[in-house]
């Protein structure tokens, strides 16, 4: 878990919040800095800060930024300024043959020490993190490290990160993709497919065609430990992710609710490939949702479908609004986004 501290020694948890990078993120990019001056120091463990968040952060804030590393098996080993990293006091750590770190400590009793997957490269007392071993795959008689390709499209402006697996089915590699504000902009203008090319062309060079199946997703699937298993992985891609819509406020006869359209919704896969948006028939069943679950109207209670008009198109990233009032037997709705109404109609309600 990482947790910051502020002179109030008040914290704010991985566990409260969706995101610790993107929370340190939106830090880095405040314009007035001057707010966190008293903040004196960060300290981050649990998972890797990223390296781009740290850097800046460093260069805005009058705060020394510690980054802590061990595991559950070692307890803590070291620290380090997000690169670099120097062992504790009555730590030892060095390497094996293939680069594995061999660490003893105070917190585990093992006589050849423990055997880490974390690969690194040591540098007189200090030593760099390289990737983890069990990382590195084996894919069509080639080596493969998957750190490796994920640093390497993590460098992409329209990707906020990455992480790539192998999908065990198809024998190829497979990638979820959060977008960055740059790349939610390209997805919206030209599609999965605009997404998928500047990928590919960053990767084909040193990697070939080896990574195949993109996921684009709104965030990735992280457990409490920072880390992401396999399963939870499979899991995501396989996931048909659809708007979920929160009440806003709701009367007997009228209620408003919203649902931000994650860039992940299944049915942007064929609506379109470079033009996505919610198809019609998905909008009215976002209404159907909503009276169901708020209003207690079934769908066996619509009688008729009277009207129906779609004006401006729903896209991915967009927060859409619905708002739905009933009179006598008539259920009317609108759809907004964007400050545009989308799409609006009437429906006969069995009396």
């Amino acid at each position: 878990m990482r947790e910051i501290f502020n002179p109030n020694s008040t914290f704010i948890s991985q566990n409260k919040i969706k995101s610790f990078d993107e929370f340190l993120e939106d830090i880095s990019k405040q314009k007035n800095m001057s707010q966190f001056n008293k903040i004196k120091m960060i300290f981050t463990a649990g998972s890797k800060l990223n390296l781009d968040i740290l850097k800046s952060l460093q260069s805005k804030l009058n705060a020394t930024i510690t980054e802590i590393y061990g595991s559950s098996e070692t307890g803590i080993i070291a620290y380090g300024d997000g690169e670099n990293f120097k062992a504790f006091p009555s730590v030892d750590i060095k390497c094996d043959d293939k680069h594995r770190l061999i660490i003893r400590s105070p917190w585990q009793d093992l006589d050849n020490g423990f055997i880490s997957n974390d690969c690194a490269e040591f540098n007189k007392d200090s030593f760099k993190i390289i990737g983890r071993y069990d990382r590195i795959i084996k894919l069509h008689d080639r080596k493969v490290s998957l750190d490796g390709i994920e640093n390497l499209i993590k460098q992409s402006p329209i990707i906020n990160t990455v992480v790539i697996t192998q999908d065990d089915r198809y024998k190829r590699l497979a990638a979820i993709l959060v977008l960055s504000d740059e790349g939610k902009k390209l997805y919206k203008t030209k599609g999965k497919k605009a997404i998928v090319d500047e990928i590919s062309s960053i990767v084909k060079n040193k990697y070939g065609n080896k990574l195949r199946y993109f996921y684009i997703r709104s965030s990735l699937p992280i457990n409490n430990q920072g880390k992401i298993p396999k399963s939870d992985f499979l899991a995501s891609i396989n996931e048909q992710i659809k708007p979920k819509f929160n009440l806003i406020s709701k009367e007997s006869d009228s209620l408003k609710a919203s649902a931000y359209i994650d860039e992940g919704c299944f049915y942007f896969n064929g609506h379109f490939l470079n033009f996505p948006l919610v198809p019609g028939f998905v909008q009215l069943g976002f209404v159907f949702d909503v009276i169901k679950e708020h209003l207690q109207i079934h769908n066996e209670s619509i009688t008729q479908i009277e009207s129906i008009k779609f004006t401006n198109f729903l896209r991915p990233c967009d927060m859409a609004n619905l708002e739905i009032k009933i009179t006598s037997n008539k259920l009317y709705f609108t759809l907004f986004a964007n400050d545009k109404e989308c799409a609006n109609g009437r429906l006969k309600i069995a009396q």
